[in-house]
């Protein structure tokens, strides 16, 4: 069955965009991988490409305190913010 993908748009809550890959199998892996976080993830389509979404937080501390944690494993996640926030 084919994998079904949402387009990404403006939500409610601040996430983190970990990466984003051309190859929907690459995404999923990385997808995989961070579900030892505990955090909601979740594989969006922006601009042709798949990006690794991870949390739903409703302050912008709780987002920068989970990007602290993935920039010690290597990781240069960016914020994504809700719209007027």
């Amino acid at each position: 069955t084919a994998d079904r993908i949402r387009e990404d748009s403006s939500d409610s809550f601040f996430s983190l965009q970990v990466s984003a890959f051309s190859d929907l199998k690459n995404a999923r892996s990385l997808e995989r991988y961070l579900k030892h976080h505990g955090h909601p993830l979740e594989v969006v389509r922006r601009d042709g490409m798949f990006a690794v979404k991870m949390g739903n937080f409703e302050s912008r501390y709780e987002a920068e305190q989970l990007k602290a944690k993935l920039g010690a494993e290597g990781y240069s996640a960016f914020i994504s913010s809700p719209p007027g926030r």
